[in-house]
């Protein structure tokens, strides 16, 4: 058997089968990562950084699938590129970002760095990074932990990063695209060893899953449903053997029964994880994705956003509650981040992505009428295993 197929034939699925939700469902498992991010800030558990992992895995997938499918081939493609990502991340940034600087500044939470500007010799780098963080999210995770006031945006800064220079990576031979990044982050990891674990020291870690990302893509090879399955059994079994076991349980739970030492190596198992869901992650990337499974992709960037101005209306106090104390609060906020998400889907972010498609779209390169002749990777783009993708890509692009 094997475990990583090359370019299959796939037939054209049946009305029934793209219309439902399954286990591979590629939207549905990018809502399944956020919960896991807002479980972690919601509750005791540490499995965000797994979740983490997996989408800048998924987003080296994506944004090479969708350069292919929708960049390669507008007038300047890096300028097309950079004004595309910035219109589908940025509103949503803005709004949640807004939200959790006015609850700061209600709850009395508001950083001296938000009100006061002494006049020192780092006013103008502060004041550069301030506003480009909280503006254009460049230099976002940069910002002290006490001024992240949008606490999950600092991932978005880290993708941004790459965004700015995934066109020069492109220019690469496509053999060489994704093994510039995993030498790249594996000479980060290295670094981690030596220097410790800071948010761009933890730059390897991204980059090395980002690369996986690139690799699949360039390399057209699809775990098998069995290998995918089995990773997802076992990212599950050893969950729970690390909850059931107390000298363990500090690798996923962060609780006064978990042992201290283990809770140090928590970000190591979690990268650990992340490996073992891989193949589950880019199986799930080759399957249908019905209309409503993209809505599902689509609120899973919001979720992850709105979840921090939500938790932060509980307070300080919420952790010190009982479990059963806290289980009607936790109910609530979930169920509201998921209300707001979609209401600011429907008035907000569906609105603008059909403007932002349009400008891509326009932007297009009409080749046949050039008489240039097709890229290879535009080639690329006629074989079986592309045409399932760009169903996909739509909603992720």
């Amino acid at each position: 058997m094997h475990f990583l197929a090359p370019r299959p034939v796939y037939r054209k699925s049946t009305k029934g089968t793209a219309s439902r939700l399954t286990i591979f469902s590629p939207g549905l498992f990018r809502l399944f990562l956020a919960c896991v991010v807002f479980a972690q800030h919601s509750t005791r558990l540490l499995l965000g950084a797994a979740a983490v992992f997996l989408f800048f895995g998924l987003s080296g997938y994506w944004i090479a699938a969708i350069w292919e499918k929708d960049y390669a081939s507008t007038q300047s493609p890096a300028f097309t590129f950079y004004v595309s990502r910035a219109w589908r991340l940025l509103p949503a940034f803005w709004v949640a970002n807004l939200c959790a600087i006015v609850i700061a500044a209600t709850t009395g939470k508001l950083p001296d760095a938000y009100r006061n500007l002494a006049l020192t010799p780092h006013l103008i780098p502060h004041l550069i990074l301030m506003i480009g963080g909280n503006f254009a999210l460049l230099g976002y995770a940069l910002l002290p932990h006490a001024q992240r006031l949008l606490d999950t945006a600092w991932s978005l800064d880290v993708e941004v990063e790459f965004y700015l220079v995934f066109p020069l990576i492109m220019l690469l031979r496509p053999a060489w695209r994704a093994r510039s990044l995993l030498l790249a982050g594996f000479l980060g990891l290295c670094a981690i060893l030596l220097y410790g674990e800071p948010v761009y020291r933890n730059l390897g870690y991204y980059l090395f899953f980002f690369g996986i990302g690139l690799y699949f893509h360039s390399s057209r090879k699809i775990p098998s449903q069995s290998l995918a399955l089995t990773g997802l059994a076992s990212s599950l079994f050893c969950v729970c053997v690390c909850c059931a076991v107390p000298e363990l349980r500090g690798l996923v739970l962060a609780s006064k029964h978990a042992a201290g030492e283990s809770v140090q190596w928590s970000y190591a198992a979690n990268c650990a994880l992340a490996f073992l869901m891989m193949p589950f992650a880019f199986r799930t990337v080759h399957q249908p994705s019905p209309k409503h499974d993209r809505v599902l992709g689509d609120l899973s960037y919001l979720v992850y956003l709105f979840q921090v101005p939500a938790l932060a209306l509980l307070g300080d106090s919420y952790f010190s509650l009982s479990l059963r104390q806290r289980l009607p609060w936790l109910a609530l906020v979930w169920i509201g981040v998921f209300g707001a998400s979609f209401a600011f889907w429907a008035l907000v972010h569906r609105p603008l992505e059909r403007q932002r498609k349009r400008f891509t779209s326009a932007r297009k390169i009409d080749r046949a009428t050039t008489g240039e002749l097709a890229s290879p990777s535009l080639v690329a783009m006629a074989d079986p295993m592309t045409q399932m993708t760009q169903e996909n890509s739509a909603a992720v692009s």
